[in-house]
């Protein structure tokens, strides 16, 4: 919570000063960014104490999501322009 409320000053605050249309967008981010931390953080500590452990075979997975996830920008990044 206290990570979500310092990206909210982050993203949010400089929008204002900025004035940039929508800072609701700077919440939205803040909010992901925090969950994405807190998803992290208790990964983190499920693997360090050993209450959770990944069984082989999942890295290669995680490569080909990523590896899709980095063509759709590529694709969507092009078709911007």
């Amino acid at each position: 919570m206290i990570a979500n409320m310092g990206l909210n000053l982050l993203f949010v605050l400089p929008s204002l000063y900025l004035e940039i249309a929508g800072p609701h967008a700077g919440l939205a981010l803040a909010t992901t960014c925090s969950a994405w931390l807190n998803a992290g953080c208790c990964i983190e500590a499920c693997v360090r104490t050993e209450i959770y452990a990944p069984r082989p075979g999942w890295r290669p997975v995680w490569m080909r999501v990523l590896a899709g996830a980095r063509g759709d920008e590529r694709v969507l990044s092009y078709r911007r322009e």
